[in-house]
């Protein structure tokens, strides 16, 4: 903790050139600095407030470069059961890491939290003198609640990546020569950063609709976050089920895990009705129609792709600095961009196992008696209508392509989300409809060159549909970085009130039926009828939901940490094992590599490459504080168990 928080104190207000990363002004000015002075300058007490900003998560950083990838960018789909990730992923995930190896922390972000309790302390209304800025209390006090939201929330990324953490509850005399915390409880880092959140609503808007208000906070922001903070609380991770955990306590004696505590879902219940009270006038999942005319009737295809393309009423928070990139710049679309496309890196590619948990069109699972799912054909090619809508190619724009191509049976009659999603065998790119991707031994993507995505499909979900490196059409496109949205909250609404009501609230199948039916589905009532969905079978519905409609989003990872359900062993479909299952641990499977050219039954075989193996031991349900925070902190700071 010392080489952040007194290293960060005098990074701050002290006279050096290190102040001026903060700052943001030149070398020699930041040197003749001090902190009264920054903060009787408009100008510079904005550029410290925005600093402030800077610990949100990139939701659209996947980047190749391992120096790039931490806790506050993207790794999770590859930590958990969607992606073949990149490299260090890779390694990481077959062969395990220890906590002087791991490298995906959140730990700087009390980089943050120190600058936004200088804020809090020294920022202050400046009168307008002549012609100059000015700074009215209205706005200090407005500036000051945003720092109390990110002191809230940067403690809440911490909390969930680590369990509880050192709480930085003011700023830091910078001469004490010695700075360690020990660990906050469980019930302590809960507390705290509701406290944060309630000072922080004082001052808040209501909700910031004005897309360049997007990325700060709102009261509607801040009910959102209590309901995962409380769900966490209740979750049994959180809540008394880790035995390992259950021993932690500091050097005084202090233990930092409680024992079970059913009642703490009645808290988040609590914060689920605020949530839906506060947000109910603002948000709903985001439907429309078709592309050729968005404002009549529904049009599943078309809701799942706008969602991500453009600011909506399902948007809750959302930032507008993010590492999406376009089809000719360094980000992500490139690595989603097959090869016969300029500039294309592809190598993001979904586990097998995704492809399998889709549903089909009847809204029910591939091993469900009746979904129309045959293993013993999955992969036999047969005609397939499909319709593709041109958004963007001159002078085709707006109009419908169509095409009877030889498809997979796998791939066929799957749900709305698959084709808005996966880039899979055979499938034509949208714009460039001629482009047929093709996986094959020596064919346009083939999935055994390290050049290209490894499992033989590539991730869609994301990508902007009028956007490519040919012709007229635009190179690159705003993409929001979506941090809460409500499908989300609904899911999350419908775990909790499973729990506090024990299954007994009828909004428990709205909520998971809302997000089903919107992706294109029947209820679950309809899909199947006369089953009697009690508290398990909701459980398993609201999972399954959650686990197709995030993926990608950095959901799943936390999700079956805080259930407990990650150390199971995964058993292959071929040998008897179901669809959506939890385990992080065991054989992952891709399509086959190592075929004859351009041989489909090479090609088509469900491969169980020795890299898709995954680890998954006891103590990787809490990720290991930094080991030289440990060091330094000389017995203060408790390790987390197992490493």
């Amino acid at each position: 903790m010392k080489n952040i928080l007194t290293a960060l104190t005098a990074l701050i207000i002290s006279v050096t050139m290190q102040s001026c990363k903060f700052l943001n002004v030149s070398d020699q000015r930041a040197g003749e600095l001090t902190i009264e002075e920054a903060f009787n300058n408009v100008n510079w007490t904005r550029r410290w407030h925005r600093f402030i900003y800077t610990g949100i998560p990139d939701i659209g950083s996947r980047s190749q470069k391992e120096s790039d990838l931490n806790g506050l960018t993207m790794p999770w789909g590859g930590f958990s059961d969607e992606i073949w990730g990149y490299s260090i992923i890779e390694y990481t995930c077959r062969d395990g890491y220890n906590a002087s190896s791991a490298q995906f922390h959140r730990w700087r972000v009390y980089q943050q939290i120190r600058q936004a309790w200088q804020f809090i302390d020294n920022a202050h209304e400046i009168p307008q003198v002549g012609q100059g800025d000015y700074l009215l209390q209205e706005d200090v006090d407005k500036l000051k609640a945003e720092a109390y939201f990110f002191i809230g929330y940067y403690h809440w990324l911490l909390f969930e990546l680590y369990g509880p953490i050192p709480i930085v509850d003011k700023a830091i005399d910078p001469t004490l020569s010695d700075i360690t915390f020990s660990r906050a409880s469980v019930d302590e880092c809960v507390s705290f950063i509701e406290d944060m959140y309630t000072k922080a609503d004082k001052n808040l808007n209501l909700i910031n609709q004005e897309a360049n208000l997007r990325s700060i906070p709102s009261r509607i922001t801040t009910a959102a976050l209590r309901v995962k903070l409380y769900a966490y609380a209740a979750s049994p991770l959180y809540n008394g089920a880790y035995q390992a955990a259950m021993a932690l306590q500091n050097e005084d004696g202090k233990k930092l895990f409680p024992l079970k505590d059913e009642s703490k879902w009645q808290r988040a219940k609590e914060a689920v009705e605020a949530y839906l009270t506060i947000s109910a006038p603002y948000h709903e999942i985001h439907r429309c129609g078709p592309p050729e005319n968005r404002n009549v009737g529904f049009d599943a295809n078309e809701s799942l792709y706008t969602l991500f393309q453009q600011y909506n009423k399902e948007i809750i928070w959302a930032t507008s600095s993010s590492s999406w990139g376009g089809t000719n710049t360094a980000g992500h679309i490139p690595h989603i961009t097959p090869r016969g496309l300029a500039f294309a890196l592809p190598a993001y590619g979904w586990l097998q196992e995704v492809i399998d948990d889709f549903r089909m069109a009847n809204g029910k699972k591939i091993d469900d008696p009746g979904s129309g799912y045959s293993m013993d054909e999955e992969f036999k090619r047969t005609p397939m209508e499909v319709k593709m809508f041109n958004r963007a190619v001159h002078p085709n724009a707006g109009t419908y392509e169509t095409f009877n191509d030889n498809i997979a049976k796998m791939y066929q009659n799957r749900e709305p989300r698959f084709y808005q999603w996966v880039t899979y065998q055979d499938r034509r790119w949208q714009i460039k409809t001629s482009l047929i991707i093709d996986y094959r031994k020596g064919g346009n993507n083939d999935n055994s060159s390290g050049s290209n995505s490894r499992t033989g499909y590539l991730v869609k979900k994301f990508y902007p549909e009028n956007i490519i490196s040919e012709g007229r059409p635009a190179r690159i496109k705003f993409i929001p970085s979506i941090q809460i949205r409500h499908a989300e909250m609904l899911l999350l609404s419908a775990e909790v009130l499973n729990e506090a009501t024990n299954g007994s609230d009828a909004r428990i199948m709205q909520f998971i039926n809302d997000v089903r039916t919107r992706g294109g589905l029947p209820t679950l009532e309809e899909t199947y009828p006369g089953k009697s969905w009690n508290k398990e079978a909701k459980w398993q519905a609201m999972a399954e939901e959650k686990r197709i409609e995030f993926l990608d989003e950095g959901q799943r990872y936390f999700d079956v940490r805080r259930w407990m359900v990650a150390h199971r062993a995964r058993v292959p479909i071929t040998e008897g094992g179901k669809t959506h299952q939890f385990g992080q641990k065991g054989q992952f499977h891709i399509l086959y590599q190592d075929g004859e050219v351009g041989s489909y039954d090479d090609l088509f075989r469900r491969y169980a490459h020795a890299s898709a193996m995954r680890q998954f031991n006891e103590s990787w349900y809490l990720y290991p504080i930094q080991f030289d925070e440990i060091q330094k902190s000389k017995g203060k700071l408790i390790q987390n168990p197992g490493w």
